[in-house]
């Protein structure tokens, strides 16, 4: 096998076992055993636990930075739409990645809760890099114009807490979810009310 297969297979083993296990409970022999892999196989390619959890998260930022890049010029292309239906666009996207990729979403929303020692640097990275590409999508799709650089990253934090625990709860943690049109309506729905959009 390539090398970069070898890898990518890995990164998947570790992911589904994070997700059912979390970072904690997780061992580079439950990595190894999903992967189907023995450890030096493993270590070939890493130095540990802690290098395949940033490995995996640096991997799905950055193809969430690049979907968020996509909406940001298709958001420039779209600039008849309303502020409502700007919002909804933006919730539907953001609802429908965190359901196309479960399992990530799981770990991270898990380890952002964790306070383990070891992962703590890692998530508060990955968020603080969410943060920051939601502020500048907030920004291109004009949702919330007007705003202070501060305010409007007070209310993108505000809006990524309630958006976790809504989605952990109704999308994540339920064996029949709601579908992501569905919540995304519903935060559309309780945002334009207290915006008064």
């Amino acid at each position: 096998m390539k090398a970069e297969a070898r890898k990518k297979q890995i990164l998947d083993a570790a992911l589904k076992a994070f997700a059912q296990h979390g970072y904690e409970r997780t061992s580079i022999a439950v990595i190894c055993e999903k992967a189907g892999i023995a450890r030096p196989t493993l270590y070939q390619y890493f130095n540990d636990k802690r290098s395949v959890f940033r490995e995996l998260l640096e991997n799905y930022l950055l193809g969430i930075h690049e979907k968020i890049h996509e909406r940001k010029q298709a958001a420039n292309d779209k600039e008849s739409l309303s502020k409502r239906e700007t919002m909804q666009s933006a919730h539907k996207n953001l609802v429908e990645e965190i359901s196309h990729n479960r399992d990530f979403y799981r770990i991270l929303f898990k380890e952002a809760k964790a306070k383990n020692t070891e992962t703590e640097d890692i998530v508060k990275g990955m968020m603080h890099m969410i943060r920051r590409e939601l502020v500048g999508e907030m920004r291109a799709e004009r949702v919330l114009e007007g705003m202070s650089e501060q305010d409007l990253e007070f209310a993108v934090v505000y809006m990524m807490g309630g958006l976790m625990q809504t989605v952990e709860y109704y999308l994540l943690d339920r064996e029949h979810p709601l579908s992501s049109e569905e919540i995304a309506d519903k935060i559309t729905f309780i945002e334009s009310r207290i915006k008064g959009v």
